[in-house]
């Protein structure tokens, strides 16, 4: 059978996306993808996108034997916003999900901004989680590593964190997702990361620019705390936030760290799926 057109995927995958019910009137908008019957992932998607970026790994997952389920955080996507979250809360909403798949056991993946999520995910389902699985994580105003990062990921960091300048900034360095993949990044990767992008903006940037403030101003906290899964983390040699990765490596015993190749968007290629989704158990 002849693969679909990536736009009508996209396309089908959004209007085939469900939402659920939160008890304060909130609506969580989530796609579940891959194998049905499989072994389930909960992924967390990076800043600034949607569920639709777990569409990157759908088929792998799906051969793989991976029911791959990703939701939009409150104000990405289909989302309802929640102003002034933070990720216990984030986590309280994956598993009231996560209860309402009649998920017994999973194990968690998060993209950047999506790692902190996990890793809280994690802690409050308890031995519900068989693994945490980070991919290119994003940084943590708390951590011990802002003077080993360079002066152009200092920058960045700076500009998504003055609110005024970011909200004009970061449309802007995502313009062009596909000029951003400089490792094997397939041309439907290209475009369903694209999509997730636009997707998650849908309604504007102010999701975006709180979860930028909470990691870079505010710091995560220890969303660990009491976490019993063990975490591999994936993560760019040319990703600039690399020392961020060492550090929560060196925060958490149970933490082995993986270096892949690429900077801080090559991760969705073929090989890191595979990698990462051999480990859900």
């Amino acid at each position: 059978m002849a693969d679909p057109d990536v736009n009508t995927l996209i396309a089908e995958t959004i209007d085939g996306s469900q939402t659920i019910s939160l008890v304060d009137g909130r609506r969580i908008s989530f796609v579940d993808l891959g194998d049905k019957d499989g072994r389930p992932l909960l992924h967390f998607h990076g800043t600034g996108f949607s569920a639709l970026e777990a569409l990157t790994g759908a088929r792998l997952a799906f051969d793989a034997g991976v029911r791959l389920i990703s939701f939009d955080r409150p104000g990405f996507g289909g989302s309802t916003p929640s102003p002034n979250r933070d990720l216990g809360s984030v986590a309280h909403d994956a598993m009231v999900l996560a209860d309402y798949l009649g998920l017994d056991h999973f194990a968690v993946s998060g993209f950047s901004g999506g790692v902190p999520h996990a890793l809280a995910t994690a802690a409050l389902a308890d031995a519900r989680c068989r693994h945490v699985l980070g991919i290119n994580t994003a940084g943590d105003a708390g951590a011990d590593a802002w003077r080993e990062i360079s002066p152009t990921a200092r920058a960045l960091i700076w500009v998504m964190t003055m609110r005024p300048i970011a909200k004009r900034a970061w449309p802007w360095m995502f313009a062009d997702i596909p000029a951003m993949l400089s490792v094997g990044g397939s041309a439907m990767t290209k475009a369903v990361l694209a999509a997730a992008f636009s997707h998650g903006s849908a309604r504007g940037h102010d999701a975006t620019l709180e979860e930028l403030a909470l990691f870079y101003r505010r710091g995560w906290g220890d969303p660990w705390q009491g976490l019993k899964a063990p975490v591999t983390l994936f993560h760019g040699r040319q990703d600039g936030l690399l020392p961020f990765a060492h550090a929560l490596a060196a925060r958490h015993r149970g933490t082995t760290l993986v270096e892949i190749s690429g900077k801080h968007m090559d991760w969705t290629t073929a090989t890191v799926w595979r990698r990462l989704l051999a480990k859900v158990s």
